[in-house]
């Protein structure tokens, strides 16, 4: 049988009270990137948990769970993106260094960038007829 100490459970209701304290401090969390990118029910979660995600991130906050402590290190790229949360937390930071790094180009720089590519060579090798259906010997035009 598993028992905890009253040290510990007392360890882990002191975080979750300053988990909560410091969620309850913060209004919605400001979204400081292009919104472009994420739906809408993204841009719902990062409003209401994006102050415990920069509070966990940023080390304000101590993860007490161990589905917060793979978030952390999810975070600092010491484990795999794995959960809904993590990964719309990894694309709101990817977002904001994108946009900060553009920012610095001159607008020379940001149009040589921005051009159009080139569109790809055509295909050396010939397309199969379509469409193609299935029958008893295969693959047929």
């Amino acid at each position: 049988m598993f028992f905890v100490s009253l040290a510990t459970k007392s360890r882990v209701m002191d975080n979750k009270t300053k988990h909560l304290l410091y969620l309850k401090s913060k209004p919605n969390f400001h979204i400081d990137c292009s919104l472009g990118i994420f739906c809408d029910s993204e841009i719902l979660m990062l409003r209401e948990w994006g102050n415990w995600y920069q509070g966990l991130s940023e080390g304000k906050l101590s993860p007490f769970t161990e589905a917060q402590g793979h978030f952390v290190k999810a975070v600092q790229n010491l484990e795999l993106l794995s959960t809904r949360d993590e990964w719309m937390w990894f694309k709101y930071l990817t977002r904001k260094k994108m946009e900060a790094e553009l920012a610095k180009l001159s607008p020379r720089q940001l149009k040589t960038l921005l051009q159009p590519l080139p569109p790809p060579p055509l295909s050396p090798l010939p397309l199969p007829p379509f469409p193609l259906r299935p029958t008893e010997k295969g693959l047929n035009p």
